[in-house]
């Protein structure tokens, strides 16, 4: 299976909340699809994001 690629961006919730809600969702995504399963989650500054957004909106 290939790759999937996502960006998120949120706002409303902590750099700590949402930490926490990733990694419920990357704990319960391990246990559903066991070995089959990995992913990568970076955290960006700000700049970094608008960047990426610039990039993306071109």
């Amino acid at each position: 299976m290939e790759r999937q690629y996502f960006y998120i961006s949120a706002t409303g919730i902590t750099e700590e909340e949402i930490t926490e809600e990733l990694s419920h969702f990357m704990t319960d995504l391990t246990r559903k699809y066991g070995e089959k399963f990995g992913a990568t989650v970076l955290g960006m500054t700000e700049d970094a994001a608008k960047r990426v957004e610039k990039i993306l909106n071109e």
